[in-house]
């Protein structure tokens, strides 16, 4: 009966053994499956993801938690866009095809290429470049003139003009010769106030002194002094116009003409005095009053491009030129400057083309991701060779065993 007892009692526990294996099987197929099917619910649900960090995805619109920006639909893994399918190799292939001056591209980029359905959704606008007629503007301090200086320098000039005529036939060589020399030192203060050979032609011994520069004259002009900073002065000449503005001009907007240009900048403030015409227009104005003054200086004609174009890092300056069917290159230019909402450009571009002007900061992203990819796609392919079962470890910079073997 024992032996009974005991034979019963070990085929129980086999079958508690038998029961718990298939168990644990059970539950590790289970386990699989829901991690299998968990991998795929999990692609299925990353239905956005954002285009500058696009291992943020999501299966909702939102924002990224980065950078803040959109999030955009996925497209299809053989899509144009994507940066491993053999589509987006074959793409960007053409794409680097289209240029081959790899010196005029900037450092760190790639060339990039968008399908219509991403360049519809971040918004990518492009412009041709042109030739333009450009203008500066130049903002400056003026007040109204009050120049003793001036007005006396100006007066012994007129009065050594009135005595040479006088002294024109008189036989005394020293007469004539001082009247001249007073007449060369005024001109040299002149011209070192600003006033040109051709304005000094034009002042003769009975022309009006110009009363304007200690007063206001009356009901019909007054001279404005601008000070116009060191950089800028090169952009200002005589007849360029001018408009002012001012607490004291009751909310008009005059327009004058530059008269002369100091020669001589003032060291403390790194600025010369511009004199300005100005019609007042009956508005009668106090000596000393401050007023703004916008310069207007025409640049002539010019190659250009909107403002929003130009990626300007303070070591190089680029553009995107959009060579059509989504081909953006990245491509280094030469800036002369800037006028108004208008970039000149001295090299890089020819009259025609075409570049970004909207969007070009999520491409500029795109060129750079595009950048680190080619990079380090060469850094693999030119990885040195190592013997049989060792492998080129870039970490350790050596060849090692493979992991496995």
């Amino acid at each position: 009966m024992r032996k009974l007892f005991n034979l019963n009692r070990t085929g129980l526990s086999l079958l508690m053994i038998i029961f718990s294996l298939g168990t644990i099987f059970f539950l590790q197929s289970c386990s699989s499956n829901d991690s299998t099917s968990n991998s795929q619910m999990k692609q299925k649900e990353a239905q956005f993801y954002c285009p500058m960090h696009p291992h943020i995805t999501s299966d909702r619109e939102g924002a990224c938690p980065i950078c803040g920006m959109d999030l955009v639909p996925m497209e299809d893994q053989q899509g144009a866009d994507s940066h491993y399918g053999k589509d987006s190799e074959a793409d960007m292939t053409k794409a680097e095809e289209v240029s081959s001056d790899l010196t005029q591209r900037p450092s760190g980029h790639g060339m990039v290429k968008l399908s219509l359905n991403r360049r519809q959704l971040i918004g990518v606008k492009s412009e041709s470049v042109k030739e333009r007629e450009l203008s500066k503007t130049i903002s400056a301090a003026g007040r109204v003139a009050f120049d003793p200086e001036l007005y006396t320098v100006l007066g012994e000039y007129r009065e050594a003009l009135r005595q040479r005529q006088l002294t024109r036939k008189s036989s005394i060589a020293d007469v004539r010769n001082n009247t001249q020399r007073m007449i060369d030192s005024a001109r040299t203060r002149l011209r070192i106030m600003g006033l040109s050979e051709s304005q000094l032609k034009s002042i003769s011994a009975d022309t009006r002194l110009t009363d304007e520069l200690l007063l206001p004259g009356g009901e019909s002009q007054v001279w404005i002094y601008a000070d116009v900073y060191e950089m800028d002065l090169h952009n200002v000449r005589e007849g360029h116009k001018a408009r002012v503005t001012g607490a004291a001009l009751e909310g008009k907007t005059l327009e004058g003409e530059i008269f002369s240009v100091d020669e001589v900048i003032n060291p403390e403030t790194r600025t010369a005095k511009v004199r300005i015409r100005l019609n007042t227009e009956g508005i009668k104005l106090r000596p000393e009053s401050f007023v703004n003054v916008t310069i207007l200086s025409d640049q002539g004609l010019h190659l250009s491009v909107s403002n929003e174009a130009i990626f300007d890092t303070g070591k190089q300056v680029y553009v995107f030129v959009d060579h059509g069917n989504g081909h953006l290159e990245p491509r280094k230019v030469e800036l002369k400057f800037y006028a108004g909402e208008l970039a000149a450009i001295g090299a890089g571009l020819e009259d025609g083309e075409k570049v970004v002007t909207s969007g070009n900061f999520l491409i500029d992203s795109e060129s750079r991701l595009k950048a680190v990819l080619t990079s380090s796609e060469n850094s693999k392919k030119q990885a040195p060779q190592c013997p049989p079962g060792e492998e080129w470890h870039e970490q350790m910079n050596h060849c090692m065993k493979k992991v496995g073997e």
